[in-house]
C-alpha cells in the first residue's frame, strides 16, 4: 500500500486515561532553537503534520533523528478503561473507535494490540460505540493466559467506510494511531481479527496492506469480499504474514464451497495459515473453546519482522504496492523476460447473483458496478448503473439488503428484482442459476511482481511488471557508510552509497507512526 498520506483530525471525547511522558532529548540535540526542540517532542509523540513541517526545515542530521525517533518512549502511568475517540475521515465523515486498555496495564511494558473489526458493516449508521465489540467478547476471554493482555481496539464502520475501501483502511490505521499515541504499543504485535465482515476485512489487510500488522485473524469471513473495495486480491500475497482462521461448513453467507477451495491454494502456496473448518455452527461464532489453545499458542509465538531478508509481493493498478521494505511503486510492461502468472482458484458458489456493487454509492438501493456474464444477474437483465431497489417485494436500502436477499433464495427459484434505470422503474424475472465453477479472483490487467532478497547491502530482484521498485533501508541491516548494490532480473540497476535522508525519515513516521519499522534511506530503480 502507498504511504497513507491522509490528515488524520483527533477530537477526544473522553479524557484520555493514559498520557505521554516528555523523554528528555538527546545531546545532539542540544543546540537546536526551542522551536524545533518542541517540535522533535511534539513529533515523536504524535507524528503530528505541524511539527513535520518544522523539523523539515531544520536541517538536522538524519542518523540523530533517527536514533532519536526509533527509541522507546516513555508513557506515564495509567489506569484500566475504555477511551472513546473520534476520527475524521473526510468533510462529511466522522467515525468513533473505542480503545479498551486492559486491567494490568503496565506503560513500562509494550503491549500486544487486537484490532476487532465488527460484522455488518455496510449497514447506513455506525454501531454505537458503546456497544462495539458484544459479539466478539469471546476472543479477548481466550488472552486470560497470555503473558500480557491485549488493548483492545474497536473502530466504527458503516457504508460509508467499508473494512475493504480506501476509507475503512484509513479508519483502521488512524485508530490504531490513536492506541499508540497513548499507549506504550507493541508495533511489532498488532494483530487484525473480526467476525463475518470484520473477518473479510482481516482477509484483506493480509493480501492488501500486512506492513503494519504481525498477524491476521478471520473469523467467518473471506477473501473473496475483501475484493469488493476495487482491490485485487493475490493469494500469494499471504505468504508474508501468519493467518489463524476459522469457518463453519454451513454458514449460509461464506459456505465451505466457497471458502476451502481458497484456504486449500493459499496452504498450496506454502503460506503460514492455520485454518480451522468446523463441520456445524452456520453464521455464528460457536467454536471458541476448541478454538482457544490453538489460538493461544500462534497468538504467543506470531511477531512482525518487518525487516526480514526477504519480500515478495503482487499489486494491481489500484493500490497495494507496499509490503515492510518493498514498494512497488509502478506497474507495466518492462524488459523481464520472468514467466509469472498470479495464483487462481475456481469456486463453486450455489447463492451468487453475479453483479459487484458500486462502493461509493450512498443510496437509497445499491447500484451495480458490473454484471458478471453468463450470472443470474445477466440472465434477468440486470445491468451496469442499474440501482436495485427491490427483490422479491422487499426494498433494498443498500448493500446488506442485497446480500440477505441472496442468502433467502435457492438455485432455480423464481425471483423478481426492481431496478431504477435512469429515471424508470424496471421489474425483471427470471430463476437464479445454477451453481458453476467460477474463478474466484478476476483480473482485468496483469499485476506487477517482486521477489526481493537482502544480504548484507546486496539487494536481488526478480521482477515481472514492475517499472519502479524503491527499497527502504534501515540501518540495523544496511551499512549506510558502504556501497549498496541492486540487482533485477540478472542486471545491475544500483550501485552505489546512499546517504541516510531525514525527508524520507520523518515522510514515513508521519505516515506510518512506526518507530520499528522506520527506514533511514530509500533506493528507487527504474527498470526498462
Amino acid at each position: 500500500m502507498n504511504r497513507l498520506a491522509f490528515a488524520l483530525l483527533v477530537l477526544p471525547l473522553v479524557l484520555p486515561s493514559v498520557a505521554i511522558a516528555e523523554d528528555p532529548l538527546p545531546a545532539c540535540f542540544a543546540q537546536e532553537p526551542e522551536e524545533v526542540r518542541r517540535a522533535l517532542v511534539e513529533f515523536k509523540a504524535t507524528g503530528s503534520e505541524g511539527a513535520c513541517k518544522v523539523l523539515a526545515g531544520a536541517g538536522l542530521k538524519a542518523m540523530d533523528l533517527h536514533a532519536f525517533l526509533a527509541a522507546p518512549r516513555t508513557y506515564r502511568e495509567g489506569k484500566a478503561g475504555l477511551v472513546t475517540k473520534s476520527v475524521e475521515l473526510g468533510k462529511d465523515l466522522t467515525l468513533e473507535v473505542a480503545i479498551r486498555v486492559p486491567e494490568g496495564y503496565d506503560p513500562a511494558k509494550p503491549h500486544p494490540v487486537l484490532v476487532n473489526m465488527h460484522g455488518g458493516v455496510s449497514r447506513a449508521e455506525p454501531i454505537p460505540v458503546d456497544q462495539l465489540g458484544e459479539g466478539m467478547a469471546g476472543m479477548l476471554s481466550m488472552l486470560d493466559e497470555a503473558d500480557l493482555k491485549p488493548i483492545e481496539i474497536l473502530p466504527q464502520g458503516c457504508a460509508k467506510c467499508l473494512w475493504w475501501t480506501e476509507t475503512g483502511m484509513a479508519m483502521v490505521l488512524g485508530s490504531v494511531r490513536l492506541a499508540a499515541t497513548d499507549c506504550n504499543v507493541d508495533m511489532d504485535r498488532v494483530f487484525v481479527t473480526g467476525f463475518s465482515d470484520g473477518g473479510s476485512g482481516s482477509w484483506f489487510y493480509g493480501a492488501v496492506n500486512p506492513t503494519p500488522f504481525a498477524g491476521m485473524i478471520p473469523l467467518n469471513g473471506s477473501p473473496l469480499v475483501a475484493e469488493m473495495g476495487g482491490f485485487e486480491i493475490h493469494l500469494a500475497n499471504y505468504r508474508n504474514r501468519p493467518v489463524f482462521a476459522c469457518s463453519n461448513a454451513d454458514d449460509p453467507l461464506y459456505p465451505a464451497s466457497i471458502v476451502q477451495p481458497v484456504m486449500d491454494r493459499i496452504r498450496a502456496l506454502k503460506a503460514p495459515l492455520e485454518f480451522t473448518m468446523y463441520e456445524t455452527g452456520g453464521h455464528s461464532l460457536t467454536y471458541v473453546d476448541p478454538m482457544t489453545e490453538p489460538f493461544l499458542k500462534w497468538w504467543n509465538a506470531t511477531r512482525r519482522d518487518a525487516w526480514r531478508d526477504r519480500v515478495e509481493w503482487t499489486r494491481g493498478e489500484k493500490g497495494g504496492a507496499r509490503c515492510d521494505w518493498l514498494e512497488i511503486a509502478e506497474i507495466g510492461d518492462t524488459g523481464s523476460k520472468t514467466a509469472w502468472e498470479p495464483a487462481t482458484v475456481k469456486i463453486r458458489a450455489p447463492k451468487r447473483l453475479g453483479v459487484t456493487l458500486a462502493q461509493d454509492f450512498e443510496g437509497p438501493g445499491a447500484k451495480v458496478d458490473r454484471v458478471e456474464p453468463e450470472s443470474s444477474a445477466a440472465k434477468l437483465g440486470v445491468q451496469k448503473d442499474d440501482i436495485l431497489v427491490e427483490a422479491n417485494g422487499k426494498e433494498i436500502e443498500g448493500f446488506q439488503d442485497v446480500r440477505s436477499f441472496v442468502q433467502g433464495v435457492n438455485p432455480g427459484d423464481e425471483v423478481t428484482l426492481v431496478v431504477k434505470r435512469g429515471e424508470e422503474r424496471v421489474e425483471l424475472k427470471g430463476k437464479m442459476q445454477a451453481a458453476t465453477d467460477r474463478e474466484a479472483f478476476t483480473y482485468e490487467a496483469k499485476p506487477g511482481w517482486v521477489s526481493a532478497s537482502r544480504k548484507g547491502n546486496a539487494f536481488e530482484l526478480r521482477t515481472f511488471r514492475a517499472r519502479r521498485v524503491v527499497l527502504s533501508l534501515n540501518p540495523a541491516q544496511v551499512d549506510l557508510a558502504k556501497p549498496v548494490t541492486v540487482t533485477a532480473d540478472g542486471k545491475v540497476v544500483f550501485e552505489g552509497t546512499v546517504e541516510p535522508s531525514a525527508a524520507a525519515i520523518l515522510e514515513t513516521y508521519r505516515a506510518d507512526f512506526d518507530p520499528r519499522a522506520l527506514p533511514a534511506a530509500r533506493v528507487e530503480v527504474r527498470l526498462p
